[in-house]
């Protein structure tokens, strides 16, 4: 019988590191695939109401109220990835339809070099891409500029309800 016992008490501690190395070995996983991306493609996404890891807050702070609502311009904001990346595709959401702007992606923010997009007057979405081969990565976040120098004439503002960043690059 207390042979038995011990047999039954051995098993369940096998048991027992089974399962802590398979938890571990699927947090390994986990974690270097949301690291490494091997899909090539990851989103982000932010509303600004709260601070994110990906996102950086609309910058400056003097330009922009209640954390979305842009005010005078040129605004930024950055996102952090993993690993760089060839495209972005960036989707903007607003609170109320907006004047016609730009949004950049910096090539060379050191001298002013960003690739600008269009956005239409009156819309309520914008969907925007970006060719990132060109862009500059730095401590691994892309730069994004929003631009609309009437902005300072007009008493009318750009706010955001979200952003989203899809991001597109070879596979691992």
């Amino acid at each position: 019988m207390l042979l038995v016992y011990c047999y039954d008490v051995t098993m369940s501690q096998k048991q027992f590191r089974i399962l802590w190395v398979s938890l571990l070995a699927i947090l390994i996983v986990w974690l270097l695939v949301h690291t490494l991306v091997p899909s090539g493609k990851v989103t982000y996404a932010t509303d600004f109401s709260k601070s994110s890891y990906y996102f950086d807050p609309l910058l400056p702070i003097e330009r922009v109220t209640d954390n979305r609502k842009i005010i005078d311009e040129p605004v930024y904001f950055t996102t952090y990835v993993t690993r760089p990346f060839q495209k972005a595709i960036v989707t903007i959401n607003f609170m109320s339809p907006t004047p016609a702007f730009s949004v950049g992606v910096a090539h060379n923010k050191a001298q002013w070099v960003y690739d600008f997009k269009q956005v239409k007057e009156n819309s309520l979405q914008t969907v925007l891409e970006f060719d990132l081969s060109q862009a500059e990565r730095i401590r691994g976040k892309y730069s994004f500029m929003i631009s609309d120098p009437s902005l300072k004439t007009q008493t009318k503002s750009i706010i955001i309800k979200n952003i989203s960043v899809q991001f597109f690059g070879p596979l691992l």
